[in-house]
């Protein structure tokens, strides 16, 4: 069970930070003032709950909808060309990454915030799809196979980089083919990210 000091530091001081950061707040802040100002000058008690609702209630709902807080990543799916692997900014701007004989490679980078002393992350594919990490990004990291993690208990470097490799398991008919690739808050359950594999190489 973790203790308050833990659930404080761990989950309300990221989300509270990166709420009054949000247009959601720079807008119900203004609204709640206005309330608050109007309920003394009238002493109205309506006017007061009003108030307190515009400030709890969008408060509650953007913790709900963007958790976790205080882990950020972003990806950059990969094509090769010459030989070389550059990063494919079209297949990123429609949130792809797409299959080259047989298999394609995405950099993820990750950056936890100061106040996080864990994460848990997984990279979850359909059964046609498999994945593995190129390497372990740092000797603190702890992985698993089945299902795809990277967990940190003690984080002592709070960015870095995790490469992707991803294969198809399945005989390949001549359709275009899209399988997902998620990225999942193991301790919430909700996704931070979501990429379309795309397969357009077409087998007899």
């Amino acid at each position: 069970m973790e203790g308050i000091a833990s659930i404080i530091k761990k989950h309300i001081h990221p989300a509270l930070s990166d709420y009054f950061s949000s247009t959601t707040f720079q807008t119900t802040g203004l609204v709640g003032t206005v309330c608050w100002i109007l309920s003394s000058l009238f002493g109205s008690k309506l006017l007061q709950v009003i108030a307190a609702a515009i400030y709890v209630l969008p408060a509650s709902s953007y913790y709900l909808y963007y958790r976790p807080f205080g882990i950020d990543i972003s990806y950059t799916p990969t094509t090769k060309e010459n030989g070389k692997r550059t990063a494919d900014k079209v297949a990123e701007q429609r949130n792809e990454a797409h299959i080259q004989n047989g298999e394609c490679v995405i950099t993820f980078l990750v950056d936890i915030s100061p106040q996080r002393d864990d994460f848990h992350l997984e990279f979850s594919t359909p059964d046609e799809v498999y994945a593995e990490f190129r390497d372990i990004p740092l000797e603190e990291h702890d992985f698993e196979y089945d299902p795809l993690t990277l967990s940190c208990g003690n984080i002592s470097k709070r960015q870095f980089q995790v490469i992707l490799e991803v294969f198809l398991e399945k005989d390949r008919s001549k359709a275009v083919k899209q399988y997902p690739l998620k990225v999942i808050d193991a301790e919430s359950g909700r996704s931070m990210l979501d990429i379309s594999i795309v397969d357009r190489e077409k087998t007899v």
